[in-house]
């Protein structure tokens, strides 16, 4: 079996809770694009876990009616206790796929720095509006065109600030309303854009940037990286402090 292949066998192991966190987020990764693997892999979710059939009722001689009303309550049982367990065990899959800090690193709308303008302001407020409005990749590339075209001047680090709260915005991902994960590819791409935006030296973004910062590490899953910005945002003390506080304090209690 290739690697990147995702056979039936990986399916049931995924439905049983038996693969690592890394395969479960490879199996989710494929099924969210192939609607054939995805299909099967709801088939899979509701009968793989279904009980035996109960044992048989010993003793006394069955008539055809009364074998007739056992097989249909064990049909029923059958039905039954299977739909339970898929439930419980994508539940519990649905938690698995979720990174140690999922929910601390989950980021709401933050208003895409409505309080900065650059010199282009009008490119980056309809960019924005696109974003709010649902059309993300929309937002994205354009901001990603204003980047590349924007002369080295002090607007540009606001807008490849609000290029990675985008990102970040939009790495999660979920499938079925159960499986959630953040697309590392999206957290990446935004810490590089956040990175470059801090480099400008621009004292009205850095409180921002750092907390953005924090949150793509908590997506990643990296505690060191997350506490170094952390404090960075806590040194600089202003409108992030409490929710940094609060958050570093979890992560020091794991």
């Amino acid at each position: 079996m290739k690697e990147d292949t995702i056979g039936r066998e990986m399916l049931i192991s995924f439905a049983r809770g038996q693969l690592s966190r890394e395969e479960s987020l490879r199996v989710l990764e494929k099924v969210e694009v192939d609607s054939d693997l995805s299909e099967e892999l709801e088939e899979v979710l509701s009968l793989v876990r279904g009980i035996e059939d109960i044992q048989n009722l010993r003793g006394g001689e069955k008539t055809p009616g009364r074998i007739v009303r056992e097989q249909q309550s064990r049909y029923l049982l059958k039905v039954a206790a299977a739909l339970v367990v898929a439930f419980l065990s994508t539940v519990t899959i649905g938690e698995l796929s979720k990174g140690q800090y999922f929910y601390l690193a989950r980021m709401e709308e933050t208003g895409l720095s409505k309080r900065l303008r650059g010199n282009d302001g009008n490119q980056i407020e309809w960019a924005k509006r696109m974003f709010v409005s649902g059309n993300r990749d929309v937002a994205i590339r354009e901001m990603e065109r204003i980047a590349n075209i924007l002369p080295e001047e002090e607007s540009k680090a606001v807008v490849h600030m609000i290029l990675g709260e985008m990102l970040l915005c939009s790495a999660e991902r979920s499938y079925l309303g159960v499986f959630s994960w953040y697309d590392t590819g999206y957290v990446v791409r935004a810490m590089d854009h956040l990175g470059t935006a801090l480099e400008w030296g621009d004292p009205r973004i850095a409180e921002e940037a750092h907390w953005l910062r924090f949150k793509g590490y908590l997506m990643l899953g990296d505690r060191d990286g997350a506490r170094r910005e952390g404090v960075q945002v806590l040194k600089i003390g202003k409108d992030r402090s409490d929710e940094t506080r609060n958050a570093l304090e979890q992560i020091d209690n794991e």
